[in-house]
């Protein structure tokens, strides 16, 4: 019962509100809520990235999942994750979403700079983060930190795409939504795209 409440949790995102990331100090990725939820097997495996002495887990799903959803919940999942300037039309919403995580092991994760992934967090030092889109900042982007000890933090990037945040000692999950029109050829309306870093300060 539990590995099908996960599978679900998985595969509809967007209905459900849940996180997505990577354990600090493993390779094992997670979906849940407030940071704390249950292992699943992602469609491609979590790779090592090594760059000036740093090291960081990496993780992008492999396939498109799509779902459908009501006017009503599409947009209370836009509320939910601070999504602005999205504008449904009709009585559903067809959308398909992607996951990239990203977990520091050692080093400066600043060291590592961005990957190239169409949406990304880049981390610029312990307390300063930036949200990348198609291989730019993104401004005006909610950055949501929480702890493994219940403290959440948010804010927007600026006009940079950077968000500074005020982070204590210990594990963090550091996680932006961004929702745009999807192409006329794919059979959706939308794509979310998800991304997050975890690290242990």
């Amino acid at each position: 019962m539990i590995r099908a409440l996960v599978l679900v949790a998985l595969l509809a995102p967007a209905a459900l509100a849940h996180d997505f990331w990577i354990e600090p100090g493993t390779r094992q990725l997670r979906v849940g809520e407030h940071f704390q939820g249950e292992p699943v097997r992602g469609s491609a495996p979590v790779l090592a990235v090594q760059r000036n002495g740093a090291v960081m887990l990496t993780y992008r799903s492999g396939t498109w999942a799509t779902h459908t959803l009501s006017r009503a919940k599409f947009e209370q999942y836009l509320r939910e994750e601070g999504v602005h300037g999205v504008q449904p039309t009709g009585d559903s919403q067809r959308e398909r979403f992607t996951r990239f995580a990203k977990s520091h092991v050692r080093g400066d994760a600043a060291a590592i700079g961005p990957l190239g992934w169409r949406f990304e967090i880049v981390p610029l030092s312990p307390s300063r983060f930036r949200v990348d889109y198609e291989g730019a900042p993104l401004p005006n982007a909610l950055v949501v930190a929480l702890s493994r000890s219940g403290e959440k933090l948010s804010a927007r990037t600026d006009a940079a795409g950077v968000v500074t945040l005020d982070l204590s000692a210990g594990a963090w999950l550091i996680k932006s939504v961004h929702v745009v029109p999807a192409s006329p050829d794919s059979g959706v309306e939308w794509e979310s795209l998800w991304a997050s870093v975890t690290f242990a300060r």
